[in-house]
This record gives C-alpha cells, sequence and structure tokens, in this order.
C-alpha cells in the first residue's frame, strides 16, 4: 500500500512545493508565471498616506510589499491569511488584522468591524474583485493598486495535462491555474466531468469554479492554505486505503 498520494501541483515557479513534499510525493509542473507590474509598488507607497489600512491579499504581494515597498509611516495592515502575515511580520510590517477563514471576501466582511473609511488593497491584476466589492458595498473608498499579474503559460500547461493521467490528485489553488488547466486538459481529450485524478482545491472559491468547469465532485481543503490542502488530500488518500478513517469535505453541485 502506497503510504503517500501523488500530487500535480501548477503554482508559480519556487511556490509550495516543499509545502506539499511533506505529505505527498509532489510533481510540480508552474503553469503561471509572477510579472510584477512596473510601478506598481512605486504607486502603493504614493498612497499609503491617504489609507487607513492597506490590504495584502496574497503571500506573493507580501513578498514584494517587504522587498521593494519604501515605507514610511504605515497604515494599518490586513492581511488575508497567517503566511501572508508571516511574511509581512519577518519584515518588520506589524500585521493588524487576519480573518479566521483564509478568504479575501471574509477578511473584508471582518475589517468592516473596524470601520474603515480609505482602504488601499494591493493585489493581482487578477485576483478576485470580492473583497473590494464586499468593502464598497458598504460605502468604504477603495483603490486598487496591482502589483503583479499572472501570465499563462500555454506550452506548460498542455505539460500538466499530460502528466495529470499519471498522478492521484490534481491541486488547484486559485481559479485562475484551474482555468488555465482545464483548458489544456481538454485538448488533450479528457472531459473534467470524468478526469483520470481527483480535483482538490484549496477553498470554496477555487472549488466553485471548478464546478463552473465541468468537474463533478471537488475535495475541498477546510483551511484554505497549501498545507491545508496537503493535508486534506492525505487524509483522503488515507481514507481510500483504510474506508473506516472519516470522509474529507467534498463539493458536489447543488
Amino acid at each position: 500500500m502506497d503510504e503517500q498520494p501523488t500530487v500535480l501541483l501548477m503554482r508559480p515557479q519556487g511556490e509550495g512545493m516543499g509545502v506539499f513534499e511533506a505529505y505527498a510525493r509532489t510533481i510540480y509542473v508552474p503553469i503561471v508565471a509572477v510579472k510584477p507590474i512596473p510601478n506598481g509598488i512605486k504607486r502603493l507607497g504614493e498612497l499609503l498616506n491617504w489609507a487607513e489600512w492597506l490590504v495584502v491579499t496574497s503571500p506573493r504581494g507580501a513578498q514584494l510589499i517587504a522587498s521593494q515597498l519604501k515605507r514610511g509611516k504605515m497604515p494599518r495592515i490586513a492581511a488575508v491569511g497567517p503566511v501572508t502575515a508571516r511574511i509581512l511580520e519577518q519584515h518588520g510590517i506589524h500585521v493588524d488584522l487576519v480573518p479566521e477563514n483564509y478568504r479575501g471576501a471574509e477578511l473584508a466582511r471582518q475589517l468592516l468591524a473596524h470601520k474603515p473609511r480609505r482602504v488601499l488593497m494591493a493585489r493581482s491584476e487578477k485576483a478576485n474583485p470580492e473583497p473590494t466589492r464586499v468593502l464598497r458595498e458598504e460605502g468604504v473608498e477603495v483603490v486598487e493598486v496591482h502589483i503583479y499579474t499572472l501570465e499563462p503559460d500555454e506550452k506548460m500547461a498542455l505539460i500538466a495535462a499530460k502528466v495529470a493521467s499519471m498522478v492521484d490528485y490534481v491541486a488547484f489553488t486559485s481559479p485562475l491555474i484551474s482555468t488555465i488547466f482545464t483548458k489544456a486538459l481538454r485538448r488533450e481529450g479528457f472531459s473534467p466531468a470524468n478526469p483520470p485524478f481527483k480535483p482538490a482545491a484549496i477553498g470554496p472559491t477555487t472549488a466553485r469554479k471548478l464546478l463552473e468547469l465541468g468537474y463533478k465532485s471537488i475535495l475541498t481543503s477546510r483551511e484554505y492554505t497549501l498545507e491545508g490542502l496537503a493535508r486534506t488530500i492525505l487524509e483522503d488518500w488515507k481514507k481510500k486505503q483504510n474506508p473506516t478513517t472519516p470522509h474529507s469535505e467534498t463539493w458536489q453541485p447543488g
């Protein structure tokens, strides 16, 4: 009996490999690349005095801010999750708020309890717009600054689609990665309704995107982090090997 599953991970170069290797045999095929947006960090710095809160929505954004932002007096900081917060704290940037559930929309809802008036949102060009929408609906003035973008690599996506038939699970860590990979999967002749692997989503936003793309049953992490996803996959694998193990959470249509 195999003690660990084989998992395909498709995050940008250098992200998440070490986390997954502790829980699974990991095949790493990055299908998107992180590209800083010219003058994005400079623009962010120019708006710090205006903002009451700076919201950082990803570890990638935190790394760019920590390494490139010229800091004076900082507004209060909200981070989407513990990894994002840890990167900022390690570089001397105090974090005031981390939501209980590590999602952008949940961060926005918890931020509303602090009655913010002016919020600066540091995010990807392709990030989920829901946190901004939640704040603006409550009358908060929000300025978004795109500090990086994610560029698809179609050749690597086709390689990932070919590899997918050889793994037990595919780890989906964002709606964008889900979309890029599924397009390549179809080109390889596979249907998302009946894939040769079990799809596993980092959280409900990604799980919903997978359902939209045609997947029928998605294993979904209860903790919206890479490590949480890796643990959920391993738990599900052990359940398969030993049917008496408690069932992991699965998303289905309806």
